[in-house]
This record gives structure tokens, C-alpha cells and sequence, in this order.
């Protein structure tokens, strides 16, 4: 994800109370890293939407 190439990279997040910001080149790497195991790891729309269908069935009948 590389939208001003000409500039630093910046991670931004939120919390519940405040944002911080990833100013540390290590830290940004580190960050991104984290991003692309997420995304690898992720079920797609369709099989994520399936279950969650599954887990409310399953709570519905306890």
C-alpha cells in the first residue's frame, strides 16, 4: 500500500479513546506485515458472511 511514494511511510490507527501514529520505519514494516497475514488468513466475503450464519444457528438453538 503505497499511495505517496514520495514520502515517508505513516502508519495511522485508532483506538477506543485516541489515534497514534507509526512514524518508525521498523515499526511501519512491522505493521504492514501484520496487514498482509490478516488479509492472507481471511475468509472471503461470501464464506465469512456463511459463518457467521452458522455461529448465530448455533447460538439460536442454545
Amino acid at each position: 500500500m503505497d499511495y505517496c511514494s514520495n514520502q515517508p511511510p505513516v502508519v495511522h490507527f485508532e483506538h477506543y479513546r485516541s489515534g497514534a501514529f507509526l512514524l518508525d520505519e521498523t515499526d511501519v514494516t512491522d505493521y504492514l506485515t501484520g496487514v498482509e497475514t490478516v488479509v492472507e488468513k481471511a475468509m472471503n466475503p461470501i464464506d465469512s458472511a456463511g459463518f457467521i450464519a452458522e455461529v448465530i444457528n448455533r447460538l439460536e438453538k442454545q
